[in-house]
């Protein structure tokens, strides 16, 4: 198999809701700068991604996943409770073995902050 094509499309995201998750740096600004990458192979063979390892590294990986057209596996590790963590709700697959995106801002997925904030062991300021 090789490589045929690859792109790079470059585009800005303007008017997103700014959205902030608590006291820190960050300055939401509205905007976003965004790239698409696109790999084409000769033999038309799908490109699948890993499991990402921990929840809000799915969830990205999802949205990639959602992103490339020949694709069509979302990698569970069973059992999955070691890889669940995090988030207020995890990505699970439906009755029909779908899984779907969380739809929230920047990535969709809600930190569960309540957890986190159990599990603190200090702060860096």
């Amino acid at each position: 198999m090789k490589i045929t094509d690859v792109s790079l499309t470059l585009f800005a995201w303007d008017s997103i809701p700014p959205t902030s998750y608590g006291q820190h740096s960050a300055r939401p600004t509205g905007k976003s700068d965004l790239g698409l990458l696109r790999v084409q192979t000769d033999e038309g063979v799908n490109y699948e991604v890993h499991h990402g390892g921990n929840s809000l590294n799915n969830v990205a990986n999802l949205h990639v996943i959602m992103a490339i057209r020949n694709t069509e596996f979302f990698e569970v590790l069973l059992p999955d409770a070691m890889q669940k963590y995090g988030l207020a709700e995890d990505i699970t697959p439906d009755k029909d073995g779908m899984v779907h995106a969380p739809t929230g801002p920047g990535l969709g997925g809600a930190i569960d902050f309540e957890l986190v904030e159990r599990k603190r062991v200090g702060v860096l300021t």
